[in-house]
Parts: C-alpha cells; sequence; structure tokens
C-alpha cells in the first residue's frame, strides 16, 4: 500500500498527509518514522484514539496536526504524552 512505501522514507523530518484518508492503521505506520518532527492529518477522519497511541511513539515531534479528524478526549490524554510539541491543532 501506499502507507508502507511512506514508512520506507526513514529519513523525513516533516509528513503532511491532510485530508489523505488515512487510518489507524497509517498512523502506525507514520509512527515508525522515529525522525519526525512534525505530522499534518488534518481532515484525516480515520485517525482516531487509536491512531494518536501509535503516534506519541513519536518522542521527537514538535507540531501535531489533527483537526477534523476522530480524536477524542481519551486520544487528548495520551497527546500530552508529547512534552516536546510547541504547535498542536
Amino acid at each position: 500500500t501506499g502507507m508502507q512505501e511512506i514508512a520506507n522514507l526513514t529519513k523525513l523530518t516533516s509528513l503532511t498527509l491532510s485530508g489523505c484518508g488515512v487510518t489507524d492503521v497509517g498512523s502506525k505506520k507514520i509512527a515508525k518514522l522515529t525522525g519526525l518532527k512534525s505530522v499534518n492529518l488534518c481532515g484525516c477522519a480515520g485517525v482516531a484514539d487509536a491512531g494518536v497511541q501509535e503516534l506519541v511513539t513519536l518522542t521527537g515531534l514538535t507540531s501535531l496536526y489533527l483537526s477534523a479528524c476522530g480524536v477524542t478526549d481519551v486520544g487528548a490524554k495520551e497527546i500530552v504524552k508529547l512534552t516536546g510539541l510547541t504547535t498542536l491543532d
């Protein structure tokens, strides 16, 4: 799948897939890109709390964009683990 190919881009520091239909399964693949500093998944309604649980393993994130995703208060409680965030949307 396309997400698998993206997961092979191990030198990425920024990834924008807004409105691309990424799901929680795709978030798991994104979480393998440990060098990411910025992730933008705005408008990816398939990204919900389970996807956030994957993304919080990216401890180097400084920017995270999840507006219009399926994240609830449960996912928001996970996001606070990303203590290096300077931008959250």
